[in-house]
């Protein structure tokens, strides 16, 4: 457990190289699955993500679609009271591209059970933020303070929001360093947000190594 977790960790972290290509989607994309969970249509967009998650032939059944398939079967899980929401995943490429995916339930206007509806688009960084910092392994407190680092706060400033000394913010502030590898405010914030969040971050890759539900 503690080799599988170090790689996911050093994956999840990784920083993004390769460039955007071109006709990469850039907004959500729509499909409707029916009970069985059989894809009946979509839209150009969900078709892009859906190649771009699981190849040129994520039509037919491959295991990089079983994310997919996942959410759907489980917002039919939620819809019928067997399970607890929201159905939905963010799913990282190799490239470092998020995307993120959410199904619901839809019923026909006489009260019968419609089609499931999935919303696939590249992730917010608000949705992958706390990814990222979990898995540079920082504690709930090292957490707040690195949130205050990014909002531009001073030590003083920080040390009077959270009840903490100074002298405290500057040894939590330490620790982080050491965490992320980094040697300054400026450095930590672009590790943490910038590198990942940047124009690399939505480049799209051929394969899905890392899932978070």
């Amino acid at each position: 457990m503690p080799v599988i977790a170090a790689a996911l960790r050093a994956f999840t972290t990784a920083v993004p190289t390769r460039p955007a290509a071109a006709g990469a989607a850039s907004g959500p994309g729509t499909a409707l699955f029916d009970t069985s969970g059989t894809l009946l249509s979509l839209d150009e967009n969900a078709e892009r993500l859906f190649a771009e998650l699981a190849g040129p032939s994520w039509a037919l059944p491959s295991v990089s679609m079983t994310p997919v398939l996942a959410v759907v079967a489980r917002a039919a899980a939620v819809h019928e009271g067997r399970d607890r929401g929201p159905a939905a995943a963010r799913l990282r490429a190799v490239s470092g591209r998020w995307i993120s995916i959410h199904a619901s339930c839809l019923r026909q206007p006489n009260g019968r059970p419609g089609p499931t509806a999935l919303t696939i688009e590249p992730a917010k960084s608000a949705q992958i933020a706390p990814i990222i910092v979990e898995a540079y392994c920082l504690t709930v407190r090292e957490q707040e303070i690195t949130r205050a680092v990014a909002r531009d706060l001073s030590n003083q400033e920080i040390a009077a929001e959270l009840f903490l000394s100074p002298h405290t913010v500057r040894d939590h502030l330490k620790a982080v360093f050491a965490k992320v590898g980094v040697g300054s405010r400026g450095e930590l914030v672009a590790k943490l947000f910038a590198e990942h969040y940047g124009p690399a971050l939505h480049d799209p890759a051929a394969a899905i190594t890392h899932v978070q539900y």
